[in-house]
């Protein structure tokens, strides 16, 4: 989604009967289709009754990032409609939801938009705050991803050379029989 959203959109076109799913798979759909819209740049196209299908969904439930990245979406749209306040504590209510996940991209996100919205409000203060957060989660974004990468090339030295002492130990046996 996030290097062909165009690709994306397309496939989540092509689901056959997607308007008989229900529950969970509901739920994702609806938010998939709200993000690979968002990403294609058709904002105009969404109404808050396909993203707020997911917030009632994950309202109660104990997936943090899904309900989190629902009320972010939600917030969108209804910034879109022209309703700051609305907006705003969908933005809050997303950020509280994700405390304690990874998602410190998402969570960056929030605070540019709060910081938007304060910013459209003339509350600067607030809204430098606000970007100075959408920073802070920047920074720790490329840091998790830092030590993401660090902790997979360990993993991938430690099976190379588990990987090599099975094959010099292969090696040695072959010798020794020949």
């Amino acid at each position: 989604m996030e290097t062909c959203p165009d690709s994306a959109l397309l496939l989540l076109n092509q689901i056959p009967q997607s308007e008989k799913l229900q529950g969970k798979e509901c739920a994702d759909y609806a938010l998939l289709l709200t993000q690979v819209r968002d990403k294609n740049y058709l904002d105009s196209l969404q109404s808050d009754s396909l993203i707020k299908l997911t917030v009632d969904y994950y309202q109660d439930s104990d997936d943090k990032v899904r309900g989190g990245k629902a009320l972010f979406y939600y917030g969108k749209v209804i910034a879109l409609q022209g309703d700051n306040e609305k907006a705003m504590q969908a933005y809050l209510d997303a950020q509280e939801r994700l405390e304690g996940t990874k998602e410190y991209k998402l969570q960056a996100w929030i605070q540019e938009y709060v910081g938007r919205i304060n910013d459209d409000q003339e509350r600067y203060d607030m809204a430098l705050d606000n970007y100075q957060k959408s920073i802070f989660y920047n920074k720790k974004k490329v840091k998790c991803n830092e030590q993401d990468y660090r902790e997979s090339l360990q993993k991938y030295m430690k099976q190379n050379k588990e990987i090599i002492a099975a094959n010099e130990q292969l090696i040695s046996q072959y010798i020794s029989q020949i």
